[in-house]
């Protein structure tokens, strides 16, 4: 059951390493290059299950000498990686950026940025591309791997015919959550094991098999080649994965190994020293190249020239060779007990680990401190919702409750509606007496509009209904509506019967659909009140207030001209309104209070933001200032 080195399997880490890479630097040429991931995947369980189960075979295995090999394998270039990027962050990243980054260093560090990640996708979750340790969610599925699996091998070795039924019900279990969870939860399904660890699983298969398809190898390799690469050219970054979809990858993957090393293709192409040699250092070029790419896109504020980013790819291996020769080579194959040096790895690994967590408590203050940044990029991360409001059902739905007397006030849409309760609850708590109950049925990116759905978000369908029965159920006598209206009419992904919003047609069955949504509301004598959209652009961002240079930081006030916003969605709002007026609702316009005639700004007159984003107004300047919705919350 052993095998013996097939540099054939080191080529097809290359095949992998390949496309991630370009995919990283080059998304618009190589789109699906996210499943050498997959790649990879399979290999680390062919390769982990064949020395299992031949040392178990051998009576030979020990978990502590197992999970020593791996530290001394995989930490020491990872530790590299993980110091070398907070010291660099330290230098060019904002404070905020670099608490962020400390967080991320400590799930690296204690192979948790899987969890990490999944817990912080989200309507407001950072983009990928400014997460310098976001690649490091597959390292974690795989060391997770293993610690488990040659436990469950340990525990079945009296019974080894159990073998194929135990692996295989994990396999079939986690492949089909992967598919549920796709298409319910896309950002807990690409990184969280449960959905993932199927992959691995079948390399685990594969190497139990043992077997070759030596009868059909020159049609097996070729063909899963091909399963592999098909998918890097047909796949982006918007299609459903892992899903069924992973499907083409893994067992293309698997066909190629199950080949053998004898394969025409195998010995000819995947065994070639070009490809051997970019396998071997495929660990550390998966480390470095991200960071690489991620620091200069933070740091020039996008996307950067491609012929920089094809030069940080070109330094990114070197640091991998250096890597491997001056840290993985010597560390992994020294003469020192491997015990020992894993426990040296393991206690620098709770150190970063430690170092990480002052970084993201904000212990640790960056460079871009000392230029003032920090007052100004407070606003960046303020969010205040649901804040102290009591949490309830409704139809199935959470809903939160500020309580006043004399009648309840429903909230109803998404984010741009949340951004109101830090001033709901300021006043229901300053004089209850004085102002009615306020009641947020919200989600984020939900649109108030039934016929108007976002396929990745599923959950949106219930909102109306949901809404209409709280108002009916709670005592509601008013309810204000509000969305990023300017948004959801211009986006192609929000479907009106499979049509992108910037078709005219499910522009009109849209607004038709909020009209009917607006009188189903008002029913009973209830008021609605429709809420427009606030200002929108980037340079309201809190964060574009701040200039990078070389080493340096500084401050800038940035407005954006009203003009510009009547012209690109002042067609989108007078629409709306004409709808709402129509429906016997009242409308309020935020430009009339953010703006002036001349420009909508980003900071108040003592020059702190206004908003959190681009466009989302901070809680503190809503609490304390933002009173266009006061009127009715009032008795």
């Amino acid at each position: 059951m052993a095998i013996a080195y097939r540099p054939d399997v080191d080529g097809l880490r290359a095949v992998a390493i390949v496309p991630v890479v370009a995919f990283h630097a080059f998304p618009e040429w190589v789109p699906g290059g996210f499943v050498g991931v997959d790649v990879f995947f399979v290999i680390s369980g062919y390769l982990i299950g064949a020395l299992v189960f031949a040392q178990v075979a051998e009576g030979r295995f020990s978990l502590l000498a197992f999970w020593a090999r791996r530290a001394c394998r995989l930490l020491p270039a990872l530790l590299l990686v993980l110091g070398a990027v907070l010291a660099a962050g330290w230098v060019l990243l904002l404070p905020d950026e670099y608490r962020m980054l400390g967080r991320h260093v400590r799930g690296g560090a204690t192979y948790l940025s899987n969890f990490v990640l999944a817990r912080e996708s989200g309507y407001f979750d950072v983009a990928a591309d400014a997460k310098p340790l976001l690649h490091l969610w597959s390292l974690a599925i795989e060391e997770q791997f293993y610690l488990v699996f040659p436990v469950v091998v340990v525990a079945l070795v009296r019974w080894p015919r159990a073998v194929v039924p135990v692996v295989g019900m994990f396999l079939v279990g986690s492949f089909a959550y992967g598919v549920i969870d796709t298409a319910r939860n896309p950002a807990a399904a690409y990184f969280l094991p449960q959905s993932r660890i199927w992959e691995l699983l079948v390399g685990v298969m594969l190497a139990w098999w043992g077997g070759g398809l030596a009868g059909v190898a020159k049609l097996a390799a070729p063909l899963g080649l091909a399963a592999v690469l098909v998918p890097v050219a047909m796949l982006d970054r918007n299609s459903a994965f892992p899903g069924w979809l992973a499907l083409a990858p893994v067992l293309g993957t698997a066909l190629v190994i199950a080949a053998g090393g004898a394969a025409p293709l195998n010995r000819a192409v995947l065994a070639h020293r070009w490809l051997v040699g970019v396998g071997l250092v495929s660990y550390p070029l998966y480390l470095w190249h991200w960071p690489l790419l991620s620091m200069a896109r933070i740091v020039a504020g996008g996307e950067v020239a491609p012929w920089l980013r094809a030069g940080l790819v070109v330094v990114a291996a070197g640091l991998a060779v250096a890597t491997y020769r001056l840290v993985e080579r010597p560390v992994r194959f020294g003469t020192q007990p491997r015990w020992r040096v894993a426990g040296i790895l393991l206690i620098l690994c709770a150190g970063i680990a430690a170092l990480g967590q002052t970084a993201h408590a904000g212990f640790i203050r960056p460079y871009a401190s000392r230029f003032g940044v920090d007052r100004v990029l407070e606003a960046a991360g303020e969010w205040d919702y649901p804040g102290p409001m009591e949490r309830l059902l409704a139809s199935g739905r959470v809903m939160w409750r500020a309580a006043g007397s004399g009648g309840a006030v429903l909230f109803v849409g998404d984010s741009n509606i949340e951004q109101y309760a830090p001033r709901m609850v300021a006043l229901t708590r300053a004089a209850p007496e004085r102002h009615k109950t306020a009641l947020f049925l919200t989600g984020g990116g939900c649109v108030p509009i039934p016929v108007v759905v976002e396929p990745k978000l599923p959950g949106c369908r219930t909102l109306v209904e949901a809404a209409i029965a709280a108002a009916e159920s709670q005592g509601v006598d008013t309810v204000v509506v509000g969305a990023q209206w300017w948004g959801y009419f211009s986006a192609p992904h929000y479907l009106v019967d499979g049509r992108g919003m910037t078709d005219a047609a499910a522009r009109a069955a849209a607004l038709e659909s909020l009209g009917t949504t607006l009188r189903r509301l008002r029913q009973g004598g209830r008021r609605v009140v429709v809420v427009l959209n606030i200002p929108w652009g980037a340079e309201l961002d809190p964060r574009q207030g701040v200039t990078r240079g070389l080493l340096s930081f500084g401050l800038r006030t940035r407005d954006v001209p009203r003009v510009r916003l009547e012209t690109q969605f002042g067609a989108i709002s007078r629409a709306i309104a004409a709808v709402a007026l129509a429906a016997g609702a009242e409308v309020v316009d935020p430009l009339d209070t953010l703006c002036d005639d001349v420009a909508c700004p980003a900071a108040d007159t003592d020059g702190m933001p206004i908003y959190k984003d681009a466009v989302h107004l901070r809680p503190r300047h809503v609490r304390s200032a933002v009173t266009y919705l006061d009127h009715v919350l009032r008795r």
